[in-house]
């Protein structure tokens, strides 16, 4: 199965995909093309935990109220398919909510990205930039290093800190290049 982000999310990808035998699911934005249109404008407000789906053979689009409408595109879900969650309310009661299997899919395999999105927001290397170049640039930096961590994390089970590792990192190539 296969996750994009939300900008790069379309039907017509979707299709192509599919045809290539690669699922996916993903988040998607109401007013792209070809998305159903009784799901971009709801006539109605959706309580929490209500969802309304469209599916057209393998495709299914789902809008789902959480604490705001979720809208979410799959090609390996029905709609038919629901599971239990909790919330908490105002008052600090949990509440339990229904939500379609797709959002439980998608928050399944999409931790990965979130992780990535947290650490490179951690310690970043550089600057943000106009110039494409040194975006990319930082940008690649920072995925190494965070590709570093996670091998090193993973085959010390060490008490280990990122920040000194990232410095000892950046002093070491620092020293390569003097």
């Amino acid at each position: 199965m296969f996750t994009l982000i939300v900008f790069f999310t379309s039907i017509p990808l979707a299709l192509n995909l599919l045809e290539n035998g690669i699922y996916m699911c993903d988040t998607i934005r109401k007013n792209r093309r070809q998305f159903p249109e009784e799901l971009k404008n709801l006539p109605i407000r959706l309580e929490q935990g209500q969802y309304v789906g469209r599916q057209c053979r393998n495709l299914v689009a789902v809008v789902w109220m959480d604490k705001k409408h979720v809208s979410l595109l799959s090609t390996n879900q029905s709609i038919d398919q629901s599971d239990i969650t909790e919330r908490r309310q105002n008052d600090g009661v949990m509440k339990q909510i229904t939500r379609p299997r797709i959002i439980t899919n998608y928050q399944a395999n999409f931790r990965g990205v979130d992780i990535c999105d947290q650490l490179r927001s951690k310690y970043p290397v550089g600057r943000s930039s106009k110039k494409w170049w040194k975006f990319l640039f930082n940008f690649l930096t920072n995925i190494c290093i965070i590709n570093g961590f996670v091998l090193y994390d993973h085959f010390n089970q060490l008490e280990k800190k990122k920040k000194r590792g990232t410095l000892s990192l950046i002093s070491a190539l620092i020293w390569l290049h003097i």
